[in-house]
């Protein structure tokens, strides 16, 4: 028998707790036998290998929310329509997700909130700042014919099939590696779209796919979108990081640009060859991470062992849209040819119940933005103030044949006719 490589979680996200503002994932450990000291996952009540029973006496229960008294809260930014953090006693506030807060919930849904602990607005600040002192270098002296030529029909739209009649359609799967590839390191760069005053907000799709043929002369970006560029993007609703219009609904392989109903910034990653990894899940869920962190901020990857598949969620959209295009029949480390695709919902209960708990916290975050208060607002009376006594000519609670408003108008009003006969006093007298 060959020796356990290991599982490729350690835990198991088993509910979403927390304060309002600042919920997290509640995980549960992965428990090693007794007997044959293999690993099982915490749902099994049983050893997979000798079906022993779990362990009672130990509690397997991991607390996501990092230090539980911690004064962090989300959110909402009005300009950008993006969640950040702040500090309740400090004042303090941040794009990254403080390590104190714990793993964000299983999914998460309309908004992202990224990986506790994460410094990756900062990373991607000077990374970028770095780029911005060089030109960007051409991927190629011109672009392939095939990549530019007209397509007969792209432009008629098929109102039963919500797309382009053209749109590039292929129904057949590639199994081909694709001819070029970008790498950040090295392509990204000063384009004309840097220069100030210049109006274009889009990324090339062209650089994306590794195959950009005017470099510094383009008027796309040619780098990897900012904190601030999403936040900007994204409140386009309607086109995609590269200024292509987006459909009401998905394409029937999950393919293209996406839906502008669907806040999806999940990617379906295909083909995966787990056999090349010496069987070992932990290193193929690195390699994956590895790969498409190039593109953006990462909130969670969920390797599927048995069925060699990946799905690796962005906090952005802007970035899940670059990253699509760019790994797209690439590989990792093992010369695959991925197959990337929109995700479908999770059907997990326990990531439908996150959704659920994340678009209502960013609910209270959205009206806390427009200047509203949470808090139940308190009538501020005069010190000498007395509730007057409702009327006493209709005893008892209303019944179905007092209809007439007479009735409920001596039932619901305060009994005024000490008024009215203080002033016929004053008129006789």
């Amino acid at each position: 028998m060959q020796p356990q490589k290991g599982l490729h979680r350690s835990s198991t996200t088993t509910h979403t707790a927390g304060p309002i503002g600042a919920s997290f994932a509640v995980s549960e450990r992965n428990w090693k036998c007794h007997s044959c000291k293999a690993e099982n996952f915490s749902k099994r009540d049983r050893c997979f290998r000798c079906r022993s029973k779990k362990p009672a006496e130990r509690n397997f229960r991991v607390q996501g929310g990092g230090n539980p008294n911690h004064k962090w809260r989300e959110a909402l930014d009005p300009e950008t329509k993006q969640i950040y953090y702040y500090h309740l006693e400090t004042g303090k506030t941040q794009w990254d997700r403080p390590k104190e807060m714990g793993s964000a919930p299983l999914a998460t849904g309309w908004y992202g909130r990224g990986a506790a602990g994460s410094q990756a607005q900062q990373e991607l600040d000077a990374k970028n700042e770095e780029y911005l002192k060089r030109p960007a270098p051409k991927q190629a002296d011109n672009l392939a014919k095939r990549d530019v030529a007209y397509q007969e029909g792209s432009h008629e739209y098929n109102i039963w099939y919500n797309k382009f009649a053209g749109d590039f359609w292929n129904s057949e799967q590639s199994y081909e590696p694709a001819e070029t590839r970008c790498k950040v390191s090295l392509h990204a760069g000063r384009t004309a779209a840097d220069k100030e005053g210049a109006n274009n907000k889009y990324f090339c799709i062209w650089w994306a796919k590794g195959k950009c043929a005017k470099g510094a002369k383009c008027n796309s970006f040619h780098r990897i979108p900012t904190y601030a560029d999403c936040g900007h993007l994204e409140k386009e609703m309607l086109r995609d990081v590269f200024g292509r219009e987006r459909h009401a609904s998905q394409r029937d392989d999950m393919d293209g640009v996406g839906s502008f109903n669907d806040s999806c910034r999940t990617l379906y990653v295909g083909r995966l060859q787990r056999s090349r990894y010496m069987d070992n899940p932990k290193e193929l869920k690195e390699v994956v991470t590895k790969h498409f962190s190039e593109w953006g901020e990462i909130e969670h990857v969920n390797v599927v062992w048995r069925l060699s598949i990946a799905f690796v969620r962005f906090r952005f959209r802007s970035h899940a849209e670059l990253a699509k295009v760019a790994m797209n029949q690439q590989a990792l480390d093992q010369d695959e040819v991925l197959m990337i695709r929109w995700a479908y919902d999770d059907p997990n209960p326990v990531a439908k119940e996150a959704i659920k708990r994340s678009n209502a916290d960013a609910v209270v975050a959205a009206i806390k933005a427009a200047g509203h208060s949470m808090q139940p607002k308190v009538f501020d009376a005069p010190a000498n103030y007395k509730v007057p006594e409702q009327s006493t000519s209709v005893s008892g609670a209303l019944t179905d044949k007092a209809e007439d408003d007479s009735v409920f108008g001596a039932q619901l009003y305060p009994n005024t006719d000490s008024q009215y006969e203080s002033v016929k006093r004053q008129k006789t007298s």
